[in-house]
């Protein structure tokens, strides 16, 4: 739980990120795939946590770990981890949701892998 200070100002809610929800399809060939449905886009605040570096069969694997506040939404507070935040081009997949105030903010701990 985060003091009252580290709560993002209204002016710091300035990244646009889109929440992308997976589900299940088919291709041409009527096999079934995972496709990502755009739920909403909303603005947030956008941290830089760590970086660090995995050694996984040999290969050096790149670790990302980033935080997102945004305004509470219940929709999106519900699925948590089930979904997967859009910043740009990147796609991060989300470990970790949290209410932060009294029902004032989400905070969204999220990471990805290269």
């Amino acid at each position: 739980m985060a003091s009252a200070n580290s709560f993002p100002l209204a002016g710091e809610l300035r990244t646009p990120v889109k929440f992308l929800e997976v589900t299940g399809g088919r291709n041409k060939i009527n096999a079934r795939i995972d496709v990502p449905v755009e739920l909403v886009t909303v603005f947030a605040k956008r941290e830089d946590v760590s970086g660090s570096e995995s050694l996984e069969d040999g290969t050096v694997i790149a670790l990302q770990v980033r935080r997102y506040f945004i305004r509470f939404r219940q929709d999106l507070y519900d699925k948590g981890t089930k979904l997967i935040i859009q910043d740009g081009t990147t796609k991060w997949n989300i470990h970790y949701m949290g209410v932060l105030g009294n029902d004032q903010f989400i905070e969204i701990k999220c990471g990805k892998s290269e």
